[in-house]
């Protein structure tokens, strides 16, 4: 069932469909924070450091297919919203087949290349067969990773941001069952656990496939839907370039560019930090989008610190921050929860106050 967030009140709408968009990213993030707890405390230290020695290049690989399907998932919601269905089915059979070619190209490239990776990475020998076992298990999965993530976009394009993180705390606890199944009762070592993180995230997608095939009359798809269009195909490649990034400085090779991506002058633009302290490389960021042509809306953050050095330069660049977290609420919430003592959360904030002054510690 599809559901219209144009009607109705804009914040309730908003709280509805974004909340289980956060809680699924994190269940996103649980699989190998799974993997890692299990296999360190069954397999021991060497395993949990073969395991880990592959978070970077797996978040980047496994980074890199969720970015494209949720680009992908753009110009689905916008025909959605439109009310051209037609056109919806087109983009969503132009996903499938994108998505079905990068993800064939990614599996085999990243599988042949794996050994390379991890030699790049100056992976030591005493782990390196281990993360080998790993990390390939993981390649070698990819297309299960397109399947759940392109139908998640597709179904958060027509409304539905629920049944995507149902899926992805079935899968969560079911990937959990399988790594003691694997790694204990089976004695599958690290590949278990990469198996069972595949197995999970493969389950995931076929939940959310099945919800879009009985669910969703609009996806009827007939043969012309299936056509493929060069000029479409083109226009859903291009819907990840808006999600750049900004260098610290420009590279020194090509057409040394600071930005990465599509930005057109005159676009409207939230800087995401993870932390703000004292917002030097914030203010950074933003001066070059506003070199660029940009209109920087404001800068949403993880955590701040509060420094009043940070606030200054935000307040004369004209930034408005908004963060998820701040120093205060921690420190509120650790003292109530007795993690720390009352004079503690005095000495923090005269650290807060000035940082460089380590009188503090006294």
């Amino acid at each position: 069932m599809t559901k219209d967030l144009t009607k109705g009140r804009p914040m309730p709408q908003i709280l509805s469909f974004g909340l289980p968009v956060l809680f699924g990213y994190l269940f996103q993030q649980l699989y190998n924070v799974v993997d890692s707890a299990i296999v360190g405390k069954t397999l021991g230290g060497a395993a949990l450091a073969a395991v880990g020695s592959t978070g970077s290049i797996n978040f980047l690989v496994v980074g890199f297919c969720c970015g494209i399907c949720g680009g992908f998932a753009i110009p689905v919601a916008q025909q959605f919203g439109a009310g051209n269905h037609q056109e919806l089915r087109r983009y969503v059979t132009g996903s499938v087949w994108l998505s079905v070619c990068i993800g064939l190209a990614l599996t085999l490239s990243t599988a042949a290349l794996c050994d390379g990776i991890l030699m790049a990475m100056d992976t030591p020998e005493d782990i390196y067969q281990r993360s080998h076992v790993y990390i390939q298990t993981i390649f070698i999965g990819l297309p299960a990773y397109f399947l759940y993530n392109l139908c998640a976009g597709v179904l958060r394009s027509l409304g539905d941001s629920r049944t995507p993180v149902i899926w992805l705390i079935v899968a969560s606890v079911v990937n959990v069952v399988l790594d003691v199944t694997f790694i204990l009762s089976l004695g599958m070592d690290v590949f278990g656990a990469a198996l069972a993180t595949v197995l999970s995230q493969l389950l995931a997608g076929v939940g959310c496939l099945i919800r879009l095939l009985r669910g969703y009359p609009i996806l009827k798809m007939e043969r012309e839907d299936w056509r493929w269009d060069w000029g479409r195909m083109g226009e859903l490649c291009l819907m990840g370039l808006p999600m750049g990034y900004v260098r610290s400085s420009g590279k020194d090779h090509g057409r040394q560019n600071r930005i990465e991506g599509k930005l057109e002058p005159g676009a409207r633009v939230v800087v995401v930090e993870d932390l703000i302290s004292t917002a030097g490389s914030c203010i950074d960021v933003v001066e070059a989008l506003r070199e660029a042509g940009a209109e920087v809306l404001g800068v949403a953050s993880i955590f701040t610190y509060g420094l009043q050095k940070g606030l200054d330069r935000l307040a004369a660049a004209n930034v408005t921050n908004y963060s998820l977290s701040n120093f205060d609420a921690v420190c509120d919430i650790a003292a109530a929860e007795g993690k720390i003592r009352p004079e503690d959360i005095d000495r923090l904030k005269k650290f807060r106050a000035n940082p460089s002054d380590e009188s503090w510690r006294d």
